[in-house]
């Protein structure tokens, strides 16, 4: 139940940096996938990375990038199992 709910906390995040960077503002799922349905290229990556970077007050960026990170939902299950 606690998973659940940082699921849908780090979910929430996402979308708001998303729209508030202007990156995508259409809907956001946890299979969501990064180019195909958000169509981040890299510089929207980072730029997400960075805000989720400065929210949690960590450097996440290395974290990222040695991820293999396709999905939303691949991006929430990173923070959950860091926090």
């Amino acid at each position: 139940m606690v998973e659940q709910q940082q699921e849908s906390d780090i979910l929430n995040l996402i979308i708001k940096i998303l729209h508030e960077y202007e990156i995508f503002s259409g809907p956001v799922t946890l299979n969501s996938n990064l180019k195909k349905d958000l169509q981040l290229d890299s510089m929207g990556f980072l730029t997400l990375a960075e805000g989720i970077s400065e929210f949690y007050k960590k450097d996440l960026n290395e974290t990222f990038l040695q991820a293999e990170i396709k999905t939303v939902g691949d991006i929430v299950r990173l923070l959950v199992a860091k926090q």
